[in-house]
């Protein structure tokens, strides 16, 4: 949903580029889906920090599976997200 989002909104990308780079993207990545701890996980995130609660579930999921996650917006790299330079 955040990559669409973004994609469209941001980059204002045609809906149709957007689920293209979608499917590039999450054909080679293994999707997670948040459980409750995840969900804690996030609120205290939210708490410390005052990303948007979207992020903070991503940034809660990944860290509890130990992924690293890459990310272009510099807030959720201050968070410990990597930038896509770094990788």
């Amino acid at each position: 949903m955040e990559l669409r989002s973004v994609l469209t909104k941001k980059q204002r990308l045609e809906l149709s580029r957007a689920e293209t780079i979608q499917d590039e993207i999450t054909s080679d990545v293994r999707i997670v889906i948040p459980d409750a701890s995840d969900m804690m996980d996030a609120n205290r995130l939210q708490r410390e920090t005052l990303l948007y609660p979207l992020d903070c579930s991503i940034l809660a999921c990944a860290q509890s599976h130990d992924a690293e996650l890459v990310s272009f917006d510099s807030e959720l790299q201050q968070a410990g997200a990597l930038s896509p330079r770094d990788v």
